[in-house]
């Protein structure tokens, strides 16, 4: 009985110990500038959803966020950096669903994108909208498609290799039977300088990219990608109802930090993210951009990683998408 009461209050103590170290943590942090990593150019979907977010989740936190972009290899070279970042809370990094797509694409990356990253929240989600230059003659996707069967080989552009904006001009191609040859770009800003310029034929950005472009007349706007109509842009038809029938396809945007950083420092992220997203003038901005607030708490987003991953090298498979 002596035996039972010693093991009960043991366990207590290390209770109370384990809840004082998590309270300590959350006092003390943060103490310095956090350090924002964006994997993709300025002026792209993830460049402006990180710049909406930081001032809020800067305010919730009461520590300055320097936003920090390392463009490259689809966003490959910021998720390497912050891989091997310290633990400590003050790395913290955007991801998008290109983060789930890049282990189909690239065999060996120099992390695992399950193990190396410890999720914190889905930021948001939005559809992709499959744009062409407004002198384009097609104003609709069954022209379109009429067109690139009479003149082949029309150019797309994307964000990057294995882009979700590559993942679904290309599931688009197969799925209607045309050939289309991919360009790709360091991040959406320049791909759609590009579109505008006339360089390239068709681009399928996340609706937040596109919109300023599309409501000032630079692009023309043929179909979005989602199951259902976005209520950003309603007069534009899904590519199902387009005459692509099963096709749909989206974006998304979220927060992770190493893996090993303290789950006491996980939650103040979290807390402060989900906060910056509850803020009404917050969500005005995201709905006015496309973009539909999320706020997943950590392991609701960890998981859709784990999913998304399986689906899209399935995905890859079936689809036999081989990357140049």
């Amino acid at each position: 009985m002596q035996s039972h009461f010693q093991l009960v209050f043991l366990a207590g103590a290390f209770v109370v110990a384990a809840l004082g170290s998590t309270v300590a943590t959350c006092q003390s942090y943060p103490t310095k500038p956090i350090r924002l990593i964006i994997g993709y150019e300025p002026g792209g979907g993830a460049d402006n959803v990180a710049r909406l977010l930081a001032a809020p989740i800067s305010d919730a936190l009461g520590q300055q966020i320097v936003v920090d972009n390392r463009s490259g290899a689809n966003g490959v070279v910021a998720a390497e950096l912050v891989a091997k970042s310290p633990r400590d809370g003050y790395t913290i990094h955007v991801v998008t669903s290109s983060h789930v797509t890049n282990p189909a694409v690239y065999p060996k990356l120099g992390y695992d994108t399950v193990k190396d990253f410890t999720a914190v929240s889905e930021i948001a989600d939005t559809p992709l909208v499959m744009v062409v230059h407004p002198a384009m003659k097609a104003s609709n996707v069954a022209e379109f498609i009429a067109a690139a069967k009479v003149k082949p080989e029309a150019l797309y552009a994307s964000a990057g290799l294995g882009n979700m904006t590559q993942v679904a001009a290309e599931l688009f191609s197969l799925m209607v039977g045309i050939k289309m040859v991919h360009v790709p770009y360091k991040g959406s800003g320049p791909a759609i300088i590009d579109l505008i310029a006339g360089r390239v034929t068709v681009y399928f950005p996340p609706i937040p990219s596109a919109l300023p472009h599309i409501l000032a007349g630079r692009l023309k706007p043929l179909a979005v990608t989602s199951g259902r109509r976005s209520t950003t842009a309603p007069a534009v038809p899904t590519l199902a109802e387009s005459g692509v029938a099963g096709y749909e396809a989206g974006s998304w945007y979220g927060l992770v930090v190493p893996a090993g950083t303290p789950l006491s420092i996980v939650n103040v992220l979290h807390a402060a993210s989900v906060k910056a997203l509850q803020s009404p003038v917050i969500q005005e901005r995201m709905k006015a951009q496309g973009l539909e607030s999320v706020g997943s708490s950590p392991a609701e987003f960890g998981a859709k990683i784990k999913r998304d991953i399986e689906k899209w090298r399935r995905v890859f498979r079936e689809a036999n998408i081989v990357m140049q």
